[in-house]
């Protein structure tokens, strides 16, 4: 019994860290139950727990003390990336990020750091390490076996591409990083010296399902990486890499193979055609990306890289700070104005504003961490950063050459890293299997034999520093926790509004996050529909009752503007209030006018701003200014969606009761590709003009 008192700590601490990891890949943008919530603020909460649990277990002296040569290049990257959070253009952002690249923050970055030493406090043995591994492959199997299911429509509608495949709850990002970093160990385990012929059949039938798996759900780019004719080589070549490197542990098995190994004229040899083909495969990777990147279907994916390498330059030694690229996207705009391939404006081929897009793009769809490094925190932050995982690799590597005791798994280790990396680099990782490289890291330092244990009795003199840090632990968690908690909370209520259309819930939203300019400006829009839909404008009475409630909502909105002005969207939306409550008094007009110009201003060339204009004065009756912005939209818009401008235009004209201009509109809109219309509503328009 008091051998398990004394152990009591150390077994929670490793099992709740084995809870964190298996649960990681179901925690996304929208939980299983349907509540909004940021994707790793959940498992951030619970190693903050557990980092509560592990001082306290120390200041009982019953969890030793850690230490790691690595903690000599982690330690000045924390340092780098806590001084580009002070010096960012806004601190508060950089450290809790918002809620578009709230996954970028530096806050993830210090969670990232402390769940590695948790690991090393937990003190895993290799047969617990080996343990956890199953674990993990039979998850990975499943998620697996899901995701070929949905492929053949038995789990939803039939899909019809690969594309459509969502993975574990509908989020493939997730699905695919996590099934990359587990698909190597089903070929240890398959491989393993004494392992069980049941566990070599479930390793095999696991990695046939997780490798169709992550085809089904890898990018775009992906995909035609192994589809195209002219790839194959590289795939082949990159495959033999991969598999001779997990298959080296296990060489004595092979005889032929161990010949070639130990006839030095061969090696040479064999080593020359490895360099040549390593040489045309990197020639032909290249190739294929930089094609990639140039495909018309990809602009988005291009000029994030641009925004953030340009970001990096403006800012060369600390950069802008963490998730803060999108208040110097303006500028860069106006610099780069974000044409795509076809020669037209980006916001023009997508719905949405420009700056939103490129930074959706650069910090979820296309997310590239050493440029992101070099961008949040300039040229130290990325020196820092590649220090850092370039020594986890040379300890892997290492090992593995030395041949110690554990050094297949260490090489099993090193291969799963470099393919959660691989991808992380050159396609889209999820937040929420963020922390898989950091348990990497730990885990491989442990099998190294790199770690330290200290005796939490040790001299006095230092066990005042160290329990005072462990109090530091403590107060900096409960602090630290107060940020994912707010925002997770904030997130659930601003999503429970949008479905309930409950006002009260966007007030709680506000008041957990009130530095998000999204909640403030779909609220103040909450607000001002909610005006419009309860009586006539146009009754005194009505607007008497009511106008405390208008100078609220456009306090709302203009809230929004203030809090971040560089957001065409907060402009677009008081411009819209301000028109539609011009009942209210004629000034709003002029402020809405002025809304829309610094709108225009932010935006210049994107259409899809100027027919929301365009829609906004059509809803006031203001045929002229209806006209003006349809016509600069069609100015901006691709080929493909005039077709849709020019039937708006037309429809202006008809409530004008100007048919001869209707009809001339009508037959613009013909000129062009009709397959984004309605047929309903075409036909409707041409009845109109002919009746």
């Amino acid at each position: 019994m008091a051998v398990r008192k004394e152990d009591f700590f150390k077994r929670w601490l490793r099992y709740s860290l084995v809870s964190i990891i298996f649960m990681l890949p179901l925690f996304r943008g929208t939980m299983g139950f349907g509540l909004e919530a940021p994707k790793f603020y959940f498992s951030m909460i619970a190693i903050l727990v557990v980092i509560i649990f592990a001082a306290v277990g120390f200041l009982r002296q019953k969890i030793d003390w850690t230490y790691t040569h690595w903690f000599k290049f982690i330690i000045p990257f924390l340092v780098i990336m806590v001084l580009a959070t002070y010096l960012s253009i806004s601190p508060i952002d950089s450290l809790t990020g918002n809620y578009v690249n709230y996954g970028s923050s530096s806050l993830m970055v210090l969670v990232g750091a402390l769940f590695f030493y948790l690991i090393l406090l937990s003190r895993p043995e290799p047969i617990d390490i080996i343990r956890f591994l199953r674990v993990l492959l039979i998850f990975g199997g499943l998620i697996g076996i899901h995701a070929v299911l949905e492929s053949l429509g038995v789990l939803g509608n039939p899909s019809a591409s690969s594309s459509e495949i969502q993975g574990l709850f509908q989020n493939n990002q997730a699905t695919f990083s996590y099934i990359m970093f587990v698909l190597p160990f089903s070929i240890y385990f398959y491989l393993k010296k004494g392992e069980k012929n049941y566990w070599r059949l479930i390793s095999l039938v696991t990695f046939s399902f997780m490798a169709y798996a992550a085809y089904l759900l890898s990018d775009y780019e992906i995909r035609n990486l192994f589809r195209a004719f002219h790839s194959l080589f590289i795939d082949a070549f990159f495959l033999m890499i991969l598999l001779m490197g997990l298959i080296y542990p296990y060489i004595d098995k092979f005889k032929k193979i161990k010949t070639l190994f130990n006839n030095p004229k061969k090696m040479k040899i064999y080593a020359l055609i490895l360099l040549v083909a390593l040489g045309l495969g990197i020639f032909e990777s290249r190739s294929l990306v930089g094609k990639n990147l140039k495909d018309s279907l990809n602009p988005l994916r291009y000029w994030s890289r641009e925004v953030a390498m340009e970001n990096g330059k403006n800012n060369i030694w600390f950069g802008s700070g963490p998730a803060t690229i999108t208040y110097n996207l303006p500028s860069l705009i106006e610099k780069h104005h974000f044409l795509d391939y076809d020669g037209l404006p980006l916001g023009d081929r997508y719905s949405g504003p420009v700056e939103y897009l490129v930074t959706v793009a650069n910090f979820n769809s296309t997310y590239n961490e050493p440029l992101y490094y070099f961008s949040s925190a300039g040229i130290l932050g990325l020196i820092s950063y590649l220090l850092v995982w370039g020594y986890i690799f040379y300890v892997a590597i290492l090992m593995v050459i030395r041949r110690q005791e554990n050094w297949p798994l260490i090489g099993t280790f090193l291969a799963s890293t470099f393919l959660y990396f691989g991808y992380r680099i050159f396609a889209s990782p999820s937040v929420s299997t963020v922390f898989l490289p950091w348990m990497g890291a730990a885990l491989i330092l442990i099998l190294a034999g790199k770690v330290r244990h200290l005796k939490g009795d040790a001299e006095e003199s230092n066990l005042w520093l160290k329990r005072g840090i462990s109090f530091a632990a403590i107060a900096a968690s409960l602090f630290l926790m107060t940020f994912p908690a707010k925002l997770w909370l904030g997130d659930y209520y601003y999503a429970k509004a949008s479905k309930t259309q409950n006002g009260e819930y966007y007030k709680k939203a506000i008041s957990l996050s009130p530095s998000n300019d999204l909640y403030q400006m779909d609220y103040s829009y909450f607000e001002y529909q909610k005006i419009l839909k309860e009586g006539n404008l146009k009754e005194s009475a009505y607007r008497k009752a009511k106008s405390k409630d208008a100078e609220q909502t456009l306090k709302l909105a203009k809230r929004a503007v203030e809090m971040n002005p560089k957001a065409s969207l907060n402009s677009l939306n008081l411009g819209a209030i301000c028109l539609g409550l011009q009942a209210f008094d004629e000034d709003y007009k002029k402020e809405a006018e002025k809304a829309f110009r610094e709108a225009s201003r932010l935006e210049p060339e994107n259409a899809n701003l100027y027919t929301q204009i365009a829609s906004s004065y059509w809803f006031t009756w203001d045929m002229e200014k209806a006209e003006e912005y349809i016509k600069k939209s069609i100015e901006y818009t691709t080929d493909k969606n005039k077709a849709n401008a020019y039937l708006t235009l037309s429809r202006i004209h008809l409530n004008n009761k100007d048919k001869v201009r209707a009809l001339e509109a009508f037959k613009e809109a013909q000129k062009y590709p009709l397959d984004k219309i309605n047929p309903q509503a075409l036909e409707a328009t041409r009845q109109k003009i002919e009746s």
